[in-house]
């Protein structure tokens, strides 16, 4: 199934929990538009929260293998879709088409057999809130305002330092300099790796505090 409705298309009625995140998740890129990359950070933050040991992630190659299996059998879905069907399976309210609520344990073998068998699985969820989604005539997409993206990219700072201080692999820190220089945290000509470097050594726990689910 591949998801076409935009976040610009308003609801005509509120939507909650996972229906909500789903309607948000559609207006990321299709999965068969991403690149490696992209799918890489996404499955990073899966492994991270299903809790798999470092020694037991992914290598290159079954990354490649991944990223080959996720664009030609889930391809046709957004790519913000893939922590949502993890984040429900994690927390228990995912079904197969049997209503057996799947089990998110991947016991340390994040193979493309459990990926299918999760995503199979919220594929099934998925089309089911598609065909009930109630919608009325598209309307101008919203405009994030600065305050908005500026909390969007502390949220990502402190996840890539989170992932830092845990020895696992980050994507495109010098990202973060625009943020990190306008908080008035990283020093003029330092590299992010580096000002990640002094903060763990002064034993910080985080670099931004989470407030009211923003940061």
């Amino acid at each position: 199934m591949e998801n076409k409705v935009q976040v610009s298309q308003e609801l005509t009625k509120p939507v909650h929990g996972d229906t909500k995140k789903f309607v948000l998740a559609l207006s990321s890129q299709l999965i068969k538009e991403s690149t490696i990359e992209q799918i890489k950070d996404v499955l990073r933050k899966v492994l991270y929260k299903l809790g798999v040991r470092a020694n037991n992630w992914p290598n290159e190659i079954e990354q490649l293998v991944l990223y080959e299996h996720f664009v030609e059998t889930y391809g046709g879905h957004r790519l913000n879709e893939v922590p949502l069907a993890f984040d429900m399976a994690i927390k228990g309210s995912l079904c197969d088409r049997d209503g057996v609520v799947v089990d998110a344990n991947c016991y340390e073998n994040f193979s493309c057999l459990y990926v299918s068998k999760i995503m199979n699985a919220y594929r099934f969820w998925s089309e089911s809130e598609y065909r009930v989604l109630p919608t009325k005539s598209p309307e101008p997409q919203r405009i994030f305002n600065q305050d908005e993206l500026d909390d969007y990219a502390r949220e990502d700072a402190e996840w890539q330092y989170q992932m830092f201080i845990k020895n696992l692999e980050i994507t495109y820190p010098e990202s973060l300099q625009p943020i990190l220089k306008k908080d008035g945290l990283i020093k003029d000509g330092e590299m992010v790796m580096d000002f990640f470097k002094r903060k763990a050594d002064a034993l910080l726990e985080h670099i931004y505090t989470r407030i009211n689910n923003n940061y």
